[in-house]
């Protein structure tokens, strides 16, 4: 029986690809594949845009959030049926990214009522025809000699929850963000809420950009204000020190070039116990 129907996916296979056809995808939806959330085994952009483009395929009015995580998809004059289900309420579709290859979409309808569960299955599967109509058509660029397949480093607000600071004072909280000795340039967190003292770090440039706030920068002999959006760089040797308003916080992303031995910075003010 087994080999009855490996030769027969093989026929298939051939035929299809004899005929210049792609033969189709493996399955889109992670087993079991029922309910109104349901994880796909594609990328958050490839689940979002699918599902937009299964809405407007319903002759549905599409609202989007700018997040990219959530759109409205309303009934409108051109709403039209699929296999017979008419939409006439309201989806609320959630994208929520899993892992960089796994992705759950989460289908609401507004005013439901017995009926919805054959609108929201009607809704996946179209999400799930499409996905894997979209994977057949991709093309599969081979990897070049010279690449490497090392995981991006991706940090988004709500995982500092699960980084432990590197520095943790009631001014200053640093996170290092795939810090590494060895590493030419390491990237950091910075959120602050006091006085950083005078000091400068022999060996390392640092480069500045805030996302939230505004704090006083002494760069050698130049004093600035930044805000969110503003971007400073420290060349290497060269005395710093951050000054911010009482109560005020500031969060900004340092980029060290290469990352700062804390051994050799060097201190033109004494540090406090705080610091």
């Amino acid at each position: 029986m087994i080999r009855t129907l490996v030769a027969f996916a093989v026929t298939f296979a051939v035929a299809a690809l004899a005929q210049g056809k792609t033969p189709p995808s493996p399955p889109s939806v992670k087993q079991p594949n029922e309910g109104s959330v349901r994880i796909y085994l594609v990328t958050p952009d490839e689940a979002f845009t699918s599902a937009g483009k299964t809405a407007e395929d319903f002759g549905l009015e599409v609202a989007k959030a700018p997040d990219g995580q959530l759109f409205i998809a309303s009934p409108g004059p051109w709403t039209r049926p699929y296999k017979s289900i008419a939409f006439t309420h309201t989806f609320i579709v959630r994208v929520r990214a899993l892992t960089p290859r796994e992705t759950e979409v989460g289908i609401e309808e507004e005013g439901k009522d017995v009926t919805s569960p054959e609108r929201i299955n009607a809704f996946h599967e179209r999400l799930g025809a499409l996905l894997s109509e979209a994977r057949a058509k991709k093309p599969v660029t081979p990897r070049h000699p010279q690449e490497a397949s090392t995981e991006p480093t991706v940090i988004k607000p709500i995982d500092l929850a699960a980084l432990r600071p590197f520095e943790d004072r009631e001014e200053l909280r640093v996170w290092n963000l795939g810090f590494d000795r060895q590493k030419s340039v390491n990237t950091a967190l910075w959120r602050l809420s006091g006085h950083v003292p005078l000091h400068f770090t022999p060996q390392s440039e640092r480069r500045f950009l805030v996302t939230e706030g505004s704090l006083k920068l002494t760069i050698g002999n130049r004093t600035v204000w930044l805000s969110s959006g503003d971007f400073a760089v420290v060349p290497k040797a060269v005395r710093m020190q951050i000054d911010m308003e009482p109560t005020a916080r500031a969060t900004l992303y340092v980029v060290e070039m290469p990352a700062v031995d804390d051994s050799k910075t060097v201190w033109l003010e004494p540090k406090t116990a705080s610091n």
